[in-house]
């Protein structure tokens, strides 16, 4: 396939090519589930059974990545496994990675210092993302949360605080945008392009209880 980005309301062709299965598993989804859709998926698309097949992910993969690998050897199936690769894992240690967000973000000048001591004594990230993910948050950790996130702003990006910002006005990015090799806005353009009906539908992707797709919803 040939990934596209979204610039506004267009898209236009990446020039990298590439070809990839990509599915993002919830957590109560289980090894055996995805290895169904790998099943079917290679039974309908036979030409990539003999191919090297690598199992990658990134945060909640730490889990589902090694056991899906574990049932692929369990089960012999035909698939020409090769690796796995987890990047940013999310295992044991995800206590301690997710409370060094308050440091990473204060150190880089992003919140101020009354910011981080809440942040740090009051209602620590990962009692936060623990809390959003039961849907149970308190709101001592909300206004803590909506602390951090007015101070950050939108527009600077979590993955690399040192890039330049997603400007708000179209024009003023399209100035940028002309000079970087980076887009910035990224996420934001991710997210219009699978909010879109036509893309949605081509997908076979339904939206369950909300009107909107966002990021890690």
């Amino acid at each position: 396939m040939t990934p596209v980005r979204n610039s506004a309301s267009k898209l236009q062709h990446n020039s990298y090519t590439g070809t990839a299965i990509t599915s993002s598993f919830p957590m109560k989804y289980k090894a055996q589930d995805n290895l169904v859709f790998l099943e079917r998926w290679f039974n309908k698309f036979p030409e990539y059974k003999n191919r090297d097949f690598l199992i990658i992910g990134e945060s909640y993969a730490g889990h589902y990545v090694p056991q899906l690998a574990h049932l692929i050897v369990q089960s012999k199936v035909k698939f020409n496994l090769k690796g796995t690769t987890v990047i940013r894992e999310s295992t044991s240690r995800i206590q301690h990675r997710f409370n060094s967000r308050a440091v990473f973000i204060w150190s880089h000048g992003l919140t101020s210092d009354a910011t981080y001591n809440i942040f740090t004594s009051v209602c620590n990230y990962s009692q936060i993302r623990r809390q959003i993910q039961n849907g149970n948050l308190t709101p001592v950790c909300a206004r803590v949360i909506n602390q951090v996130s007015s101070e950050i702003s939108r527009f600077i990006d979590s993955y690399d605080v040192t890039l330049n910002v997603c400007l708000s006005s179209v024009h003023a990015q399209s100035e940028v945008l002309n000079q970087l090799k980076i887009d910035v806005c990224v996420e934001d353009e991710t997210m219009q392009y699978l909010n879109w009906k036509d893309v949605q539908t081509a997908l076979h992707a339904r939206l369950v209880g909300v009107t909107k797709w966002t990021t890690c919803s």
